[in-house]
């Protein structure tokens, strides 16, 4: 796990009424699932610090690795997920990350150090990318 990662997105990326809160449920593995299931439903994000993926899955996917790719050090992010398989990963390849979008649902990729970040909720309307 990349704890230092998780807090600056929360730190970021959730409203500020609820970021101790969730600041303590990712230093807790017993209520780690309340994080993770905010993700999931996108609750206490602040959309406003990200813009809506709209459109077909090859424009969303084209917006999400020219994010990538735009991060010093290349291609590679760090995967906050409800799935397990998936949560505290660190991906590092394209063929790693192409297979999420749109058909993973409750994760954030966050490439580099927080520089771009990719939310994937519950669907519908679900996709989000930094600005």
């Amino acid at each position: 796990m990349r704890l230092d990662l998780e807090k600056a997105f929360i730190n970021r990326y959730v409203v500020k009424e609820k970021r101790q809160r969730y600041l303590g449920f990712v230093e807790s593995d017993k209520h780690r699932g309340k994080f993770l299931g905010m993700l999931y439903h996108g609750q206490d994000l602040d959309i406003s610090l990200l813009q809506e993926l709209k459109g077909n899955y090859q424009v969303c996917l084209d917006m999400i690795l020219a994010a990538a790719k735009s991060i010093r050090g290349g291609i590679g992010a760090y995967c906050i997920s409800v799935n397990p398989l998936l949560d505290g990963k660190t991906l590092t390849t394209m063929e790693e990350i192409i297979p999420l979008v749109s058909s993973e649902e409750g994760f954030v990729l966050i490439f580099g150090d927080l520089e771009a970040v990719y939310y994937e909720g519950e669907a519908p309307y679900n996709q989000y990318l930094s600005i």
